[in-house]
């Protein structure tokens, strides 16, 4: 694998709060880690 100066490297922690039951549910939120 080649990194390149126009490459990016993208981290998401997706925290339980927006997932469907939490705190501040987002309709769908479970989508995003599917």
């Amino acid at each position: 694998m080649r990194v390149g100066a126009a490459d990016a490297l993208l981290v998401v922690d997706v925290q339980g709060d927006f997932l469907p039951g939490g705190a501040l549910a987002v309709p769908d939120g479970d989508a995003v880690v599917a």
